[in-house]
């Protein structure tokens, strides 16, 4: 079976001490940051942007610091993902989820160890929120 490794862009939004999380149907509709694969040819900045606008609908962001970074092996598409996060920002307030996902919700710093997110994605808002 062919080894495969992808790169991940995820982008962390927050706002008065809440991070934008996403539900998806896939992966056991677990909560996620927005965010998604890089194709090849992009840049970071590129693939935030296209994912960001894609998922939640906005098109004016700022990309921010590294946050984290993070590996993980999905053996149902036999894939190796190598997950980088950066802090974005944007004045925009409108949400326009995406057939992606199917809700969105604002968690705040003391709730977001009981929901149901990666174990990468927790160690993320622990280095953020430190």
């Amino acid at each position: 079976m062919e080894k495969i490794q992808q790169i991940s862009i995820k982008g962390l939004l927050c706002r008065d001490n809440k991070v934008l999380l996403l539900k998806t149907p896939k992966r056991k509709k677990r909560w996620e940051l927005p965010g998604g694969r890089m194709n090849f040819g992009e840049n970071v900045e590129q693939v935030l942007k296209r994912e960001i606008k894609e998922e939640i609908g906005f098109n004016d962001i700022k990309i921010g610091n590294l946050v984290n970074t993070w590996s993980f092996i999905s053996k149902e598409i036999n894939c190796h993902f190598i997950v980088f996060v950066f802090e974005f920002f944007t004045d925009k307030s409108k949400i326009k989820l995406s057939v992606e996902h199917v809700a969105y919700k604002w968690i705040s710093v003391s709730d977001f160890e009981g929901i149901d997110i990666s174990e990468g994605h927790k160690e993320t808002l622990r280095k953020y929120f430190g």
